[in-house]
């Protein structure tokens, strides 16, 4: 009995096991529900690209961020199914793109968030809006006095959408290129308006002060569906649809950073020598950046997520105590000063030593080992001299940790960090000399 049970016990098992094996690898029915090609992997899984923007307006209704995510969610669908855009606080939206690998190229593809809209060749007292040039059409004047004007007959937010393609002339059967724009109930009413009343005229595609397009209008367009013709190309007419896509958002948006995420698991992303130092990150600043989304998530505490340079709270002359004093730092070998006490970790660095710029050591006279003076209004220490170019100029940088010549007798107890409540250990004041021997 107990040798059958076993037996039946083994037989289930094998099919328990062929079963979930053919589910990973074809999955279960026409859609191949299970399989592990199915697997929504995410970005910590599959790498990919993030884009985060933010919006012109500081503080965007609840109404227009909600509309606006909607929107970028159905345009980077057609990236990844796995794609998703979401809120990121009160005034930033965020693109995850499992699977892509180029930031820049998904850039491109999206077009560069910003105003749109469509203008009249002239106002009503004849003066030209704009004019072809040597670079081609171009504005003639501000689109703040051609708004004033009333020349803007359509805005982004009258289109619902434009595709870019080719279609078969009926005329001649050859190849063409054009924009389709499909209008919203009130784009199609403007239009209809805009185009009756300029029939053998121009009307402009204004993309942030930049005219994309001019082209004639042959006759009154009245069904809210629209072609705009005389492409080039299938990729003129594909970016041209594109920037009238991201332009058609509720809120205008300005890139804030973007990133390729490398695959962490089904391979790794190659890297190539001296690439981030030539092109520099995908941030506002061309540099690695920290940002908070818990900062982020929190507008009540009133502090940027991405911090970014504020002059020092010291409020010390800076004709007298021209240096930054940066004391924040710590050596791996020498957390707290009471290791300094250990002989083998005290001869890594055996004196209290302040880096400065070399361009500093220069202009002070100061060379290697030499002695000087770190001084604030409330305190003296002395210590040797390192000119390295790893500090810039007007910065003093100094480890924590010497009890002989204690940085934290020149700070300031008032004067604390917004974020973290700590002293101003990279933010203080100070005056720097050479020791004079006595």
């Amino acid at each position: 009995m107990k040798k059958s049970k076993a037996v039946i016990g083994l037989i289930l098992t094998l099919f328990m096991t062929v079963f979930l094996c053919y589910t990973a690898a074809v999955g279960i029915g026409p859609t191949g529900t299970g399989s592990a090609k199915n697997i929504n992997t995410g970005l910590d899984l599959s790498g990919g690209v993030s884009i985060t923007y933010q919006t012109k307006e500081k503080n965007p209704s609840a109404e227009d961020m909600s509309d606006t995510v909607y929107k970028m969610q159905k345009r980077v669908e057609q990236y990844s199914t796995e794609a998703q855009a979401y809120k990121e606080g009160d005034n930033r939206i965020t693109v995850e793109i499992p699977g892509a690998t180029d930031a820049d190229a998904i850039l491109n593809d999206l077009g560069k968030p910003g105003s749109l809209c469509f203008i009249t060749q002239k106002d009503a007292d004849g003066n030209e809006n704009f004019a072809y040039g040597q670079s081609g059409y171009e504005l003639t004047r501000s689109l703040d006095d051609i708004r004033n004007a009333g020349c803007v007959v359509l805005e982004g937010t009258d289109v619902a959408d434009a595709q870019g393609g080719a279609y078969q002339s009926s005329q001649n059967s050859t190849r063409q290129y054009a924009v389709s724009l499909t209008l919203t109930d009130d784009g199609k009413t403007k239009f209809a308006e805009a185009t009756a009343a300029n029939v053998g005229k121009q009307i402009a595609i204004v993309y942030d002060n930049q005219v994309l397009s001019a082209p004639n209008v042959n006759e009154a367009i009245t069904g809210g569906q629209a072609q705009i013709t005389g492409m080039s190309g299938v990729e003129e007419a594909q970016n041209l649809a594109s920037y009238i896509r991201i332009g058609s958002l509720s809120l205008e948006l300005e890139e804030l950073r973007s990133s390729d995420l490398p695959v962490k698991v089904r391979g790794v992303k190659p890297y190539v020598p001296g690439t981030i130092l030539e092109k520099g990150c995908k941030t506002p600043t061309g540099k690695f950046e920290l940002y908070s989304e818990l900062i982020a998530s929190h507008p009540e505490w009133h502090l940027d997520a991405l911090p970014t340079y504020c002059e020092p709270m010291d409020e010390a002359d800076e004709t007298v105590y021209p240096f930054i004093l940066c004391s924040g730092g710590r050596l791996p070998n020498a957390i707290h000063s009471r290791l300094h006490k250990v002989p083998w970790v005290r001869s890594l660095r055996p004196d209290p030593m302040a880096d400065i710029s070399i361009e500093d050591a220069q202009a002070l006279g100061l060379k290697e080992g030499d002695d000087i003076e770190l001084f604030t209004e409330r305190e003296t220490i002395s210590v040797k001299v390192h000119p390295t170019h790893r500090v810039q100029k007007n910065v003093v940088f100094f480890y924590h940790g010497y009890s002989e010549a204690d940085v934290n007798s020149l700070m300031s107890g008032t004067h604390v960090d917004p974020y973290s409540g700590f002293p101003a250990y990279n933010s203080t004041r100070c005056g720097m000399r050479k020791k004079v021997q006595r």
